[in-house]
């Protein structure tokens, strides 16, 4: 499963309070289980998703054994022992300047389907169960190529 953390986005406001004052008043007002963390002034012309020069995608998978009950919506649980040294041989061969065009949905409306990846990792959290948190961090990514 793919968690977003953290997420950023971009309001316009016209107001005269102080950014610590509207990062209270903002987290005042939301259920407990979403925060703002901070809040910045920036130039009218940002844009949180088209402003931004990476993305990077988190995964959590947790193998063998019983999945958790409080992994649910956080942890993709497989339950054959993952092979780390083989996923992370695959994870580096993506890094680089590739196509991706197979990989994205038909009808995409992008002038390019390629994209440069930076990073690509898989390890192993000894002192976590059997977590293992994989990421992948690209200039852009195209519409489903990490999420399926």
């Amino acid at each position: 499963q793919t968690c977003a953390l953290p997420i950023l986005a971009s309001v316009a406001l016209t107001c005269r309070h102080d950014v610590q004052t509207l990062t209270r008043a903002v987290n005042a007002q939301l259920p407990p289980d979403i925060r703002v963390r901070t809040v910045e002034d920036v130039p009218s012309d940002f844009h949180a998703r088209f402003s931004a020069r990476a993305k990077t995608y988190r995964y959590q998978l947790r193998d063998g054994g019983l999945a958790s009950p409080f992994d649910g919506a956080f942890v993709w649980h497989l339950p054959e022992t993952l092979d780390i040294p083989a996923m992370q041989a695959a994870a580096g061969v993506l890094v680089g300047t590739h196509d991706f065009g197979a990989f994205q949905s038909v009808g995409t409306p992008v002038s390019t389907s390629v994209r440069t990846i930076t990073r690509s990792e898989v390890t192993r959290v000894p002192s976590a169960s059997a977590l293992c948190p994989a990421s992948v961090r690209s200039d852009r990514f195209n519409t489903y190529t990490i999420f399926t």
